[in-house]
């Protein structure tokens, strides 16, 4: 799965290895030796830098944006710091380098990183996401989930006397989860676990409305799949409320556990539930926006020329290959679009002894059903790369799940295999733009397989 031949997908081969000057950017070994030596404390040895993780390395048309966590020691306690950074690996933008003036932590740090061409400051508020402050402590919590669950018949009257709120996700500037153990008031009931989701766009009301539609329809009640109440949505703080799913693991989880165990029994068992549950989503009659096979060809064209400032050829070699992948698309007519997750991952799947249920549905639209069924499995197979698993084996189980739910549901395989493509080759420049060079390789060879495995046009 993760040899270095590459022979359909070749011309994309200058892209298998990044410039040490990127890699090191979201390298622990390499951050650890240029922080020790520029951030003062550490050189010093007055506080010991212990690691660096880093969170969100991005390629910009501008300068590289990046988010570290470093876990500072003191003695005997430890503590994690966030950090901003800008770089500038090809020195385009003379970047300054400045000397910290007050203590790291503080609110107005700043520091130079001469070696990986990096500035760290320290991370302001998040002024994005503006109802975070709002869900994150517990007496104004309590307040807004009181207002979201009276809004319901079966609530009305309901008190919530406690909650106790956990961050369940978060990616700064983006979006936040936060999940609550809830009690109430002595006579009253009501879920015992409540999920308040805030975003930065529009996704928060895209998603409420599709749950709202969901529910109301014959998913409430199917014995395949389980979706969650949703409960409210408060546009002036941009923030979803919504009831539980059953289920503490992933499909994600679960399948990583597996193949790394090699257990695949049980993880092929899940995953034919998982599909009859898709089918029973797609048959559910909701409506909503469309999303078409041109528009995904579109956005993975407009991914390899964001990235030509740093992978020249990725642009020019991508957009002669959509154009090929044109003639197929238009050879295999596409299915009629049903209701769809738009962005149906193991992640999203909860597994619940043999139950399952989806979450996460701010990308819920029309789309054939191939969308949904070839990012599903376009992301088992990556799980699958990055857990060393034998790819014969991982294409097993993804061919169980499409045979299942074809028992179920109709769909083309060859628009499965369009689709798909699609999603590898976005996986692969993804490795670029987020700055894992580690997967660069496995991506590769996965897009090489499959294009040969489906007979799609080489690159």
């Amino acid at each position: 799965m993760t040899s270095d031949a590459s022979v359909r997908a070749g011309g994309l081969a200058s892209l298998a290895r990044m410039p040490d000057a990127l890699a090191d950017l979201s390298s622990r070994p390499s951050l650890m030796r240029a922080f020790r030596r520029c951030i003062p404390e550490l050189a010093t040895g007055q506080l010991a830098l212990t690691d660096v993780e880093p969170r969100r390395v991005r390629l910009r048309d501008g300068p590289c944006t990046a988010t570290y966590d470093l876990t500072i020691g003191n003695g005997d306690c430890e503590r994690r710091i966030r950090l901003q950074g800008l770089a500038d690996p090809w020195g385009a933008f003379d970047l300054e380098m400045p000397e910290p003036t007050v203590p790291l932590g503080a609110p107005d740090w700043r520091c130079g990183v001469p070696e990986l061409h990096l500035t760290l400051t320290s991370t302001p508020a998040d002024t994005a996401l503006t109802a975070l402050s709002t869900l994150a402590d517990p007496v104004t919590s309590r307040a807004l989930l009181t207002d979201a669950l009276q809004q319901h018949t079966a609530y009305r009257n309901v008190q919530v006397r406690w909650c106790e709120p956990t961050i369940a996700r978060y990616k700064p500037g983006s979006r936040c989860t936060v999940v609550y153990r809830i009690g109430y008031d002595s006579g009253h009931a009501g879920p015992s676990r409540v999920i308040a989701k805030t975003y930065s766009g529009d996704k928060g009301r895209t998603a409420f409305d599709g749950m709202v539609g969901l529910w109301d329809s014959s998913l409430r009640s199917s014995v395949h799949v389980a979706v969650a109440e949703p409960l409210a949505f408060f546009d002036d703080l941009n923030v979803l409320v919504q009831g539980p799913v059953a289920g503490l693991e992933t499909m994600k989880e679960c399948l990583k556990r597996g193949l790394a165990t090699g257990d695949l029994g049980i993880i092929g068992q899940a995953l034919r539930r998982t599909a009859r549950g898709l089918a029973t989503l797609h048959g559910c009659g909701v409506r909503a926006a469309s999303v078409t096979v041109r528009q995904e060809r579109d956005e993975v064209q407009h991914r390899a020329v964001r990235l030509s400032r740093w992978a020249p050829e990725a642009g020019p070699r991508v957009s002669a290959w959509l154009s090929s992948l044109d003639g197929c698309a238009h050879a295999w007519p596409a299915d009629e679009p049903v209701p769809s997750h738009g962005s149906f991952r193991p992640a999203q799947v909860l597994v619940d002894g043999d139950d399952v249920g989806f979450i996460d549905f701010d990308g819920f639209c029309e789309a054939e059903p191939a969308m949904d069924l070839a990012l599903f499995i376009a992301t088992v197979k990556n799980l699958g790369m990055r857990a060393a698993a034998p790819g014969e084996q991982v294409e097993h189980l993804c061919d169980g799940f499409v045979d299942e739910y074809r028992m179920h549901a109709p769909v083309t395989p060859e628009r499965i295999a369009l689709w798909e493509a699609l999603f590898h080759v976005t996986n692969l420049l993804n490795c670029w733009a987020k700055v894992r060079p580690e997967r660069i390789r496995g991506s590769l060879a996965l897009l090489d397989r499959h294009i040969g495995l489906a007979g799609l046009p080489p690159i």
